[in-house]
């Protein structure tokens, strides 16, 4: 699925609590909290050091967007939101967003 690049803006911006411009692990933590995504902290750590691509110890906005890409791909939350979309064959984006943000309430959708 495309993300907007509006979209992941915005929500880069409400992650990036402290406005340096990279995300540290406890804004990725919150994050996922906000996405009701409960990772054990050595499945955060697994999952911080595969999206830290240059591994420099933050994310940085490219790496966001893919990160963020691949949550939106994973089974479980396609499985989720076709709950919420029963008739779907195909999600459009709009739908996605409105299921991150009534469901998973997420304000940044």
């Amino acid at each position: 699925m495309a993300l907007s690049l509006e979209r992941v803006t915005e929500a880069w911006q409400k992650t990036d609590a402290n406005r340096d411009g990279i995300l540290c692990e406890k804004e990725v933590e919150t994050l996922l909290d906000r996405l009701n995504m409960r990772l054990s902290r050595k499945e955060f750590k697994s999952f911080f050091r595969e999206a830290d691509k240059d591994k420099g110890g933050t994310i940085t906005f490219a790496e966001f967007v893919t990160m963020l890409e691949g949550l939106y791909s994973r089974p479980a939350v396609v499985d989720a939101v076709t709950k919420v979309f029963p008739f779907s064959k195909a999600l459009t984006p709009k739908e996605i967003c409105t299921f991150m943000r009534d469901v998973q309430k997420d304000e940044a959708f």
